[in-house]
C-alpha cells in the first residue's frame, strides 16, 4: 500500500521523530494507529453511558436546570469547566472512565 501524506502530516511524524522516543516513521504511525484503536474500543464500550450522560443534560437544560452563560461565565475563572461538570449535566457531576 502506498499512502501519500499532506506536508503537516510529514511534520507531525518529523516531530515526534525528533522527540527521540520514535526511531522511524514505521513507529510513529504504528503508535497513531494503536492509539486510534484504542479509543474506538473506549468509544464502543462506553456508547451507552455517553449517550445516557448526554441524554439527562439535554432532559435537565429543558427543564431549565442548566448553568445560564453568564453565570457559568463567573464560575470559571478563567478555566476550562467540562460539560459535565457545567452545562450539561449540572446534576450529573460523575464522569465515564475507561
Amino acid at each position: 500500500m502506498t499512502i501519500q501524506l499532506k506536508p503537516e502530516q510529514e511534520h507531525r511524524i518529523a516531530e515526534a521523530l525528533r522527540t527521540g522516543v520514535y526511531h522511524s516513521p514505521d513507529e510513529v504511525i504504528d503508535r497513531v494507529l494503536e492509539v486510534l484503536h484504542e479509543q474506538d474500543e473506549w468509544l464502543t464500550a462506553n456508547r451507552q453511558a455517553i449517550d445516557a450522560k448526554i441524554r439527562t443534560g439535554i432532559e435537565e437544560l429543558e427543564r431549565g436546570e442548566g448553568i445560564p452563560n453568564m453565570s457559568l461565565t463567573a464560575t470559571s475563572n478563567g478555566s476550562k469547566l467540562s460539560l459535565n461538570e457545567a452545562v450539561l449535566c449540572p446534576r450529573s457531576r460523575g464522569t465515564v472512565t475507561s
